[in-house]
């Protein structure tokens, strides 16, 4: 016997007669992407300012780098909010 399912380009076995949301499935890449981005600047900025600056500098960085990231989360939310809105428009 074979094992007769189908893979896609990412190695996923794709829905069997069923339709696929992309839409849905690129909004949750997205997110995924950005809480990603904003822990890496968060965490990942905290760690190398605390190897090179010590732990105090890390005390005043990070009210900059948790700054940084809402000024990242704001602007995600407004493009998502705007792309929501041109969808119902259209």
């Amino acid at each position: 016997m074979t094992n007769k399912t189908n893979k896609t380009t990412a190695g996923n076995t794709e829905n069997k007669g069923q339709p696929t949301n992309v839409r849905a499935d690129k909004r949750a890449t997205e997110r995924r992407y950005v809480w990603l981005v904003v822990g890496m600047l968060v965490l990942g900025g905290s760690v190398v300012i605390g190897l090179v600056y010590g732990g105090l500098a890390v005390l005043t960085a990070v009210p900059f780098l948790l700054g940084g990231a809402l000024l990242l989360l704001g602007t995600y939310f407004l493009l998502t909010r705007l792309e929501k809105w041109l969808e119902r428009r259209a």
